[in-house]
């Protein structure tokens, strides 16, 4: 009888320990901060203080995370987008997402993983030199790994480092965080060396075909 009892008390008392583990963990603890000092989310971006305060919160998480905000229209309403993000960083996004499974329901907002796909710059600058995206086109297959190859004019050498720092931020904003990562090789050719220039696909079409390699 006593045995019994005693393995019953050890039983709640493990639940228990669990249960508060559970209740305090470190998503947690950080989504109670950061409701009980945000009182309207549309003011957030305009607190420049609280925001490093939120973020300070964010890196006893994991230093390798994040958070953003942007605004979009649903049914008329503004709807602020919160995103948790790992800056594309793929051995980080199982800790983006149980950070977002934790988060709490906040009025007029909507918490999600990654940051978002963006939109396409009519064109950007390397150095002196200035391209247009509309010159700018790929070809893409997922055999096995997802693979990306970009044909445009060719850049000096001299710039070239930079271009590819450049055009690979342009290419992460546009197609979202999530998307870029699932990119296993990322290559950036002259456009005079495509052999099928039919094959070749706009810029702007990026986001929807790696889409669909990733669905199949």
């Amino acid at each position: 009888m006593r045995k019994n009892l005693l393995f019953t008390f050890i039983l709640i008392s493990l639940t228990v320990l669990i249960s508060h583990a559970q209740q305090y963990s470190p998503e947690k603890q950080f989504w109670d901060y950061f409701t009980t000092r945000v009182r309207h989310v549309d003011s957030l971006p305009y607190q420049p203080k609280l925001l490093s305060a939120i973020s300070r919160q964010l890196l006893k998480i994991d230093s390798s995370l994040g958070m953003g905000m942007l605004m979009q229209f649903q049914d008329k309403q503004v709807i602020h987008v919160i995103y948790i993000t790992a800056h594309g960083n793929a051995a980080k996004f199982d800790q983006v997402r149980q950070l977002v499974a934790a988060s709490p329901v906040i009025n007029n907002a909507k918490i999600i993983a990654f940051e978002p796909a963006g939109y396409l710059p009519d064109e950007f600058s390397v150095g002196e030199t200035k391209i247009k995206t509309r010159d700018v086109y790929f070809t893409a297959t997922n055999d096995s790994t997802l693979s990306v190859e970009f044909y445009l004019q060719v850049i000096k050498d001299d710039d070239r480092e930079d271009f590819l720092n450049q055009f690979q931020e342009m290419v992460y904003h546009f197609i979202g965080e999530y998307a870029f990562a699932q990119v296993n090789t990322l290559g950036i050719n002259d456009i005079s060396s495509a052999k099928n220039k039919a094959a070749l696909k706009p810029l702007k079409e990026l986001p929807q075909t790696i889409n669909k390699l990733l669905a199949k």
